[in-house]
């Protein structure tokens, strides 16, 4: 019996402890949205309350056109749901863009995921919006690349679909400022984004397929602890 555990244990601990890295989340300020400027979304019309200007937490590339819009607190929807929370960026110019650069410096070896939800509006025709990661350097990350694009989604109308972008790190850019950038595309009346969300994850940058350094130091204290309950149960 004592035998039989033991080796359930092992096999248990090593498949949690050798498992892949877990992705971990890159923080993205104001990023479904919620926070709006201290006088509120003061403009009031049938299809919802907005404002256009600032977003709190990213730069705006044209105010005047750009915003935020609580799409269902008006009396007509035009949109069917709101991801995350009840405030949306709204950009109605093609070729505006709203941005954010990270604190968060590029490691080679990493690969990032930048997934987005954008809108249909069933009023408007769906033209393919601007999502993309780039690369910063130089002061105040003014000089920039970009080095991911969304993927080609079309989402029901009234409804939303998810953009995905995705840069798996080499040397070239390693230890640039990472930026978001999300915009209206060419021909488009408007563009709506929700839920945005930056993970990493590290891989084996030598690609033998060895495990990370950390999940190394993880299956060693395992292995330690193991030990331990192992001579628990001889005894």
């Amino acid at each position: 019996m004592k035998s039989f555990l033991w080796a359930a244990v092992v096999v248990a601990a090593i498949g949690v402890l050798a498992g892949p890295a877990m992705a971990a989340s890159i923080p993205v300020a104001n990023s479904s949205f919620e926070t709006v400027p201290s006088t509120g979304l003061n403009e009031t019309l049938k299809k919802g309350n907005y404002d256009f200007g600032a977003i709190p937490g990213w730069t705006t590339s044209n105010p005047a056109t750009s915003g935020q819009w609580a799409p269902l607190s008006g009396t007509i929807h035009v949109l069917n749901s709101v991801p995350a929370g009840s405030v949306i960026a709204t950009l109605n110019t093609p070729g505006s863009t709203i941005s954010q650069i990270l604190n968060t410096a590029i490691v080679a070896g990493a690969t990032y995921t930048l997934n987005v939800d954008v809108a249909h509006r069933t009023d408007m025709t769906y033209v393919q919006p601007i999502v993309e990661l780039e690369a910063c350097s130089g002061s105040s990350g003014s000089t920039c690349y970009v080095i991911a694009t969304g993927s080609q989604v079309t989402p029901a109308a009234g409804g939303w679909a998810v953009s995905t972008a995705t840069y798996a790190a080499t040397g070239q850019y390693a230890g640039d400022q990472l930026k978001i950038v999300l915009g209206a595309g060419v021909g488009s009346q408007q563009a709506d984004f929700d839920n945005v969300q930056l993970a990493a994850s590290l891989q084996d940058p030598s690609g033998s397929g060895n495990p990370e350094p950390a999940s190394m130091a993880l299956i060693g204290l395992g292995l330690v602890a193991i030990a331990a309950l192992k001579r628990r149960l001889d005894h």
